[in-house]
């Protein structure tokens, strides 16, 4: 009976996990995307992406999952010139690079991915650069259109 049940545990899961990559090859997010005035070019391989968004002085690096249409993207940005157009100071820029700055929670609906956008504030000490606490801001509404014409 132990064995049998074992069995069924594991071919459930061999089925779930064929499935979520069977919809990651199905579905297509790969492309370019709109979010706003920013240009982000997504890479896909199965339900793995990644992206890239150039920005003056830097970049914004995604990564993340497909899962049945849902994406969930974390976004990491990079160049001190570009953190300090975000409003950090030399020093803090220096300590924030590279850091997930953005998580987002889109679904996939035609060419749009709607959902929400969840930021990260970082609380420095007044006297000296040492982030204190790193807190998630409020989520807000963000949507993305694909590129409906080649650059």
């Amino acid at each position: 009976m132990d064995q049998v049940l074992t069995s069924v545990v594991y071919g459930a899961f061999v089925v779930i996990a064929l499935t979520w990559l069977g919809w990651g090859f199905a579905l297509s997010v790969n492309g370019i995307w709109w979010d706003r005035d920013r240009k982000i070019l997504l890479h896909q391989f199965g339900p793995w992406l990644w992206g890239r968004c150039e920005t003056t002085g830097g970049f914004q690096q995604y990564r993340g999952v497909l899962s049945f249409g849902r994406v969930l993207l974390s976004r990491r940005d990079f160049g001190e010139a570009h953190l300090r157009a975000l409003g950090f100071s030399e020093e803090q820029a220096r300590l924030v690079d590279g850091n997930i700055m953005v998580r987002l929670k889109l679904r996939l609906e035609g060419d749009h991915l709607e959902g929400e956008l969840e930021g990260t504030r970082f609380q420095f000490a007044p006297d000296s650069v040492k982030i204190v606490s790193v807190n998630v801001t409020l989520p807000e509404a963000r949507s993305w259109e694909r590129n409906s014409c080649e650059d």
